[in-house]
């Protein structure tokens, strides 16, 4: 029974220190970062993403610290002897699950990094944030960078299009050569206006030109000639009183006075044929002399009103047509007014987003400038400390555990063994089972022979327990010092 319980103490110490050999060192460096954020004076694109909130910023760290771009430049970025033997998949899923990423109660962002190595731990724990906030960093400059861009060309673009919107607008202003809505409703209304005069005056002429048409049928054209035999008595009587005027000056046969007598005879003759009854008068010819001067006055004055009124129709045709036209160009005009309105109303679109990027273009460079203004930004709140110890049961425990255990465990086995075993060992235990008094009990005898064999027993087990106990500590010595 001794040796097995020395036996199993020894197995039992050996066992957890054993245990704690192998158990492995996880050794935690821990960084504590502070998150500011700053918003920008303001939003210099549509779209430009917001501050990230409390409730979602250790998402977004945690992401960013575990992307497989910045731990594929940690793992590059180590030395050759760490990473030697491992793809960079490996890697990185290995850093991965090293990596570990929490709040704490001040609402700062604590990052663990865990190695078996304490000297790896704290160098890639400083790596690892290093990397992080130089590439938040950059990447907040490398924003703020392209926004600048951004609004640089877009203030270009929107500046080509307001030129060309000018030179559009431009062309069709040169093109358009109707005037105005103004000047051509002017026009219209004096064209309207003549209109209205030219139709009264062509009334009132058409109605004179009626009056004098009614006026001139009532005339005759030439004047009526006088009868033939007073005509010839007229001139017998005219002739006669000159024959009577020469004779008392000159003689019978005076020239003059023998040619008016021929002259009376000739007329008295033609005055008997003329009143004789079988006399046809001839038709009467007429001669301009013979006109009638009220029927040629009122003839010309007709005339000359039916050429005015022929002028005056020609140019109440001609106003009408004017008219025709100039309504023509008024809805072309209102067309055109439609087509520049768009134009001025896109052009003055233009302008105003072209203005809107200048002053986003600026606010752009200056907070280039100034590195980066507003966004994201992380500063080291507590600096990694070099890891005292391993993390959970330490190699000391162990050493400390497993000669308790050694010793506990089989006594609790002993007293096990004693409780459950069916044998009588003791006088009450007689008493109880048999329901009667035990007189006497015969005492343990030990003989010489009994008490060498005890004694010896006993040096044996004194030996081995050192033999354990000396095992055990030169284990523990080689451990701490880097031996095993």
């Amino acid at each position: 029974m001794k040796s097995w319980i020395a036996l199993l103490f020894a197995v039992i110490c050996l066992t957890v220190l054993g245990v704690g050999t192998l158990y492995p060192k996880k050794f935690t460096a821990v960084i504590t970062l502070d998150v500011e954020q700053k918003p920008a004076s303001e939003q210099l694109v549509p779209g430009q993403e917001a501050l990230v909130d409390k409730s979602e910023r250790l998402r977004v760290v945690k992401e960013a610290i575990k992307s497989p771009q910045l731990l594929r430049e940690l793992l590059l970025s180590l030395p050759e002897e760490t990473s030697e033997g491992m793809d960079v998949k490996q890697g990185i899923r290995k850093l991965s699950q090293s990596i570990e990423v929490s709040e704490t109660e001040n609402n700062k962002i604590r990052i663990a990094y865990s190695s078996p190595d304490r000297s790896e731990s704290y160098n890639n724990l400083v790596k690892l944030v290093e990397l992080f906030v130089d590439g938040s960093e950059k990447s907040r400059k490398q924003k703020a960078r392209d926004i600048y861009e951004f609004a640089k060309n877009q203030a270009n673009d929107y500046k080509k299009q307001l030129r060309e919107a000018e030179i559009e607008i431009h062309k069709y202003n040169t093109k358009d050569l109707d005037g105005t809505p103004v000047e051509v409703k002017k026009r219209i209304a004096d064209y309207r206006a003549e209109v209205k005069k030219a139709t009264l005056t062509i009334d009132s002429q058409q109605a004179r030109v009626a009056s004098l048409e009614k006026q001139i049928s009532r005339e005759k054209k030439y004047r009526d000639k006088p009868d033939i035999s007073e005509t010839l008595l007229a001139q017998l009587s005219d002739t006669q009183s000159r024959l009577d005027s020469l004779r008392s000056t000159y003689t019978e046969d005076y020239p003059d006075v023998i040619g008016l007598k021929r002259k009376i005879a000739s007329l008295k003759e033609e005055l008997q044929r003329v009143t004789s009854p079988g006399y046809v008068p001839e038709p009467q010819t007429h001669s301009i002399e013979d006109l009638n001067p009220v029927y040629e006055t009122l003839r010309k004055r007709i005339a000359s009103e039916y050429a005015e009124l022929i002028a005056k129709k020609k140019l109440l045709e001609r106003t009408n047509t004017l008219i025709a036209e100039d309504l023509k160009r008024l809805d072309r005009i209102a067309e055109k007014q439609v087509s520049l309105a768009e134009l001025s109303r896109d052009y003055e679109e233009t302008k105003s987003v072209y203005q809107e990027m200048l002053a986003r273009k600026e606010k752009a460079r200056v907070s280039l400038k100034k590195g980066g203004e507003g966004g994201t930004s992380y500063r080291v709140y507590e600096s990694a400390r070099f890891p005292s110890g391993p993390d959970g049961l330490r190699f000391s425990q162990f050493f400390i555990a497993g000669p308790l255990l050694g010793i506990l465990i089989p006594l609790l086995l002993l007293a096990g063994y004693i409780r459950f075993d069916p044998r009588i060992r003791t006088a009450k235990t007689l008493e109880r089972c048999a329901g009667v008094p035990v007189l006497g009990v015969v005492p343990h005898l030990s003989t010489p022979l009994t008490k060498r064999v005890m004694r010896s027993d006993v040096i044996l087990l004194s030996v081995f327990l050192g033999i354990v106990l000396v095992a055990y500590l030169s284990i523990a010595y080689a451990y701490q010092e880097g031996m095993l």
